[in-house]
């Protein structure tokens, strides 16, 4: 029989079927992204109807959503293209980066997994850049991770740690800034000022040491998952601003009582030492939240210690016998207002940063 003639009587012997093997816990993994409030983009070479396909298969969400990237010409909308749909097929190397820019102008944070040289423009452009194992050598020289068994699933330890990260560098910052705003404060304030530094140094020992350096150890050690809300500074600012202002607060109070009551030196010390580690732990407790059995233990450790050390150690650290009753009556309502007062400055401080924030994205939009 000649090429060129049709087939008389044609009968199939055999059908070969290909197809690519979904991983077993693929569906899974999209899940958990799904429900963090990631959105998945499929963005392939190969035609979107097969993509879409097995995009479906592994429940990917809105995966009927495929467009031929074939079509869509040069000076064409990006940024609508690469938001109403979920499978891009027949994509050229220019058109995965145009794509990836899209979506960042939308102010999306964009991840890009690839393994060939045609998603060597758009892993350059994604703000994270995920190659496998098993693609090229300069896919692999130019992603920020590497995934060892080219295994998409160790995409979600990867999300977990990068958030335990960031979440707790907030809570540790929020601590650290405290110390810094007030001792900033304060030493510009007694420069200037016919008195004394209200501290001597080793009397901020207890406080740095009880208050900020062991627990900030733990807390940056501690698993935190929560998703990032992108407000770094504001929830920095939140807990430590107030905290700064209500300390500097307090000791000018204190500075100004032990002027006109004739204090000694030593006893306004030891209450600006009390006042400052009350107002100190109090933040720790903020920071500390969502509390647990190990993190309420963990705080109320470290005032233990903080008291042990006025009542045994206070000659150590140059403060009045925790057994005065006359540095008691000054302290306890200056430690019992200084609660208040911190959550109604948070409260202002919050509403001031929600207004901030408000009134710039307005001006985003109306440019």
């Amino acid at each position: 029989m000649k090429p060129d003639q049709p087939l008389r009587n044609p009968q199939m012997m055999g059908l070969v079927l290909i197809s690519d093997v979904i991983r077993p816990n693929a569906a899974n993994t999209f899940q958990y992204f799904r429900n963090q409030g990631v959105n998945i983009k499929v963005i392939s070479g190969d035609d979107p109807t097969t993509v879409a396909t097995i995009a479906q298969t592994a429940t990917i969400k809105d995966a009927q959503n495929a467009i031929d990237m074939s079509t869509v010409k040069e000076n064409a909308d990006f940024g609508k293209i690469a938001q109403e749909n979920t499978v891009f097929g027949r994509v050229t190397p220019d058109q995965k980066k145009r794509l990836i820019s899209a979506l960042q102008e939308q102010k999306h944070t964009v991840a890009m997994t690839g393994d060939g040289v045609n998603d060597l423009l758009a892993l350059r452009q994604a703000d994270c850049g995920i190659a496998m194992a098993s693609g090229s050598e300069s896919t692999k020289s130019i992603a920020d991770f590497v995934l060892i068994n080219s295994n998409f699933d160790a995409m979600i330890d990867v999300l977990k740690e990068g958030r335990r990260v960031i979440n707790n560098i907030e809570r540790v910052a929020s601590m650290y800034l405290i110390k810094t705003m007030y001792s900033v404060a304060l030493s510009f304030i007694f420069l200037f000022l016919a008195v004394g530094y209200p501290f001597e140094p080793i009397q901020l020992t207890p406080i740095t040491s009880l208050m900020v350096g062991i627990p900030s150890f733990f807390l940056a050690l501690e698993p935190n998952f929560s998703r990032i809300t992108n407000q770094f500074m504001k929830q920095v600012l939140i807990v430590s601003t107030p905290a700064a202002i209500c300390i500097v607060g307090y000791i000018i109070v204190i500075e100004i009582m032990g002027s006109l009551f004739g204090m000694r030196y030593e006893f306004t010390s030891t209450l600006c030492v009390l006042l400052t580690g009350a107002i100190c732990w109090f933040a720790l407790v903020m920071v500390s939240r969502p509390l647990n059995r190990l993190k309420a233990g963990m705080d109320l450790l470290v005032l233990a210690a903080f008291f042990a050390i006025i009542i045994f150690f206070n000659d150590v650290f140059s403060l009045v016998s925790f057994f005065d009753k006359d540095i008691w009556l000054y302290a306890v309502p200056l430690i019992a207002s200084a609660y208040p007062l911190y959550m109604f400055l948070q409260g202002v401080i919050s509403t001031f940063l929600t207004q901030r924030e408000k009134r710039k994205q307005k001006r985003l939009k109306a440019k």
